[in-house]
């Protein structure tokens, strides 16, 4: 292994301001390289918590993990990444996906979602350019140009992706792919196999795409501790993939009669009351398929299929009941030393 694993944060927007920026410094400090921000609705806003993790790191990487192109016109997305990079020293990044949360309350629609990624791309990437530009995609129309010089003329980006459309354009077009619940062997391998083909139909090598496997991950001395923790993240996934559960079947992991009846109707939520009867049903294997649910001495084998895999960037979200995340990180970034530095 001589070239180590990339390890980013995932840190959601419901925490405190301070303490988005006490867990950014602790990572920053443990030798993480990038800091996801979740445009998630309706918690604290990205870009704002971006700029405060900004003013208080110096090497890690910033951006949303991801914002979507229907709430904000890619013009916008390109005018406060730009912002963000100038204020960051050259640090932004940008993730695109097609957004999950807050559609219904919006009343907005998600048309052509892998079009509409692909025109953000180009459309931000152009507007970085500092020139004007005519754009007219089949999505988004724009002329014009951003009213101030852009710092640096591209910014690293990258796609969300799960679907075998999404999954190729992000091959074809973006600077990393982000996959979100891949611990299954035969899911990663076909994701992928997608990232390659899209990445072949634009003669472009696969290797140019860093391979991001975004993992919701609890370490803990304790084995049955680390899968109580992220039993209400597999409640989540429940309830979103109801009523057909596609991605659990994906991983060949079955959905019980009891599991589908208490998932009806609840849809995308956060609200612990509406999880928790489902949490209590969630069993190993279906933790397994999606997250790391390790102790220190267990995680390597986690981690190992990803390696395998050639994936290039870990992207944890830690998971813990008390939120005191900083043992994950550490235990992570602690493995990672190990596993890449030892002689």
């Amino acid at each position: 292994m001589t070239r180590p694993l990339r390890l980013g944060l995932l840190c959601l927007g419901r925490r405190p301001v301070s303490r988005v920026v006490e867990i950014a410094r602790h990572a920053e400090r443990a030798g993480f390289d990038y800091f996801w921000v979740p445009d998630e609705r309706f918690f604290r806003e990205v870009y704002a918590l971006c700029t405060a993790v900004a003013g208080a790191t110096v090497r890690m990487l910033i951006g949303p993990c991801v914002t979507d192109p229907y709430t904000r016109h890619p013009a916008l997305t390109a005018m406060a990444i730009a912002t963000l990079d100038e204020l960051s020293g050259g640090r932004a990044i940008l993730g695109l996906g097609a957004g999950i949360s807050g559609f219904h309350e919006l009343q907005l629609g998600q048309p052509q979602p892998a079009r509409a990624v692909a025109e953000t791309a180009a459309l931000v990437t152009q507007l970085l350019s500092g020139e004007r530009v005519t754009f007219e995609g089949r999505v988004f129309s724009f002329q014009g140009k951003l009213d101030f010089t852009p710092p640096r003329p591209a910014v690293p980006v990258y796609i969300a992706a799960g679907g075998p459309r999404m999954l190729e354009t992000a091959g074809e077009v973006a600077d990393g792919v982000i996959i979100e619940g891949c611990m299954s062997a035969p899911v990663l391998d076909a994701a992928i196999g997608h990232v390659r083909r899209g990445a072949r139909n634009a003669n472009r090598d696969i290797a140019e795409v860093d391979i991001v496997a975004r993992i919701d991950t609890a370490v803990d001395e304790s084995q049955e501790r680390a899968y109580a923790a992220l039993r209400p993240r597999i409640a989540r996934h429940l309830a979103n993939a109801a009523p057909g559960f596609e991605r659990f079947l994906a991983r060949g992991v079955a959905v019980p009669d009891n599991v589908r009846a208490l998932t009806a109707g609840i849809g995308y939520t956060h609200d612990p009351a509406l999880l928790a009867p489902i949490a209590a049903l969630v069993t190993p294997e279906m933790i397994d398929a999606f997250c790391i649910a390790a102790t220190p001495d267990t995680l390597g084998e986690k981690i190992a299929p990803l390696l395998e895999r050639n994936v290039t960037q870990l992207l944890i979200n830690p998971v813990t009941p008390d939120d005191v995340v900083e043992p994950v990180i550490e235990a992570v970034a602690a493995w990672r030393t190990a596993t890449f530095d030892a002689p």
